[in-house]
């Protein structure tokens, strides 16, 4: 078995979080909230270190490009989004007929 070391506990305050990812660049966490937000968190901080409302429901799931530099979403409002992480913008926007459930960027 493994046994890990809690490194912080920290209430978010924006409600349910749904999904959850690593940006393998930098380590950052990445919520995504029932509320259509996604925050980014470290551990050594107790505020986000970003908060971006990405869509108009909840987050389905998230996903982090190994290089760090973007992000893709996917909410129950049928948006599959691609942003880029250096200008916190979206770059493109798809619509799902069924809200995505799983994501990944190789």
């Amino acid at each position: 078995t493994s046994t890990g070391k809690l490194v912080a506990e920290i209430r978010t305050r924006l409600g349910r979080c749904d999904t959850m990812a690593l940006n393998p660049n930098n380590a950052v966490c990445l919520l995504g909230h029932s509320n259509g937000t996604v925050t980014f968190w470290s551990p050594s901080v107790t505020a986000p270190l970003v908060k971006m409302l990405c869509h108009k429901g909840p987050l389905t799931c998230i996903a982090a490009a190994k290089d760090g530099r973007y992000m893709a979403t996917a909410g129950m409002d049928g948006q599959l989004s691609v942003w880029d992480l250096r200008t916190y913008k979206r770059v493109h926007s798809y619509y799902t007929p069924v809200p995505a459930t799983s994501l990944d960027i190789s």
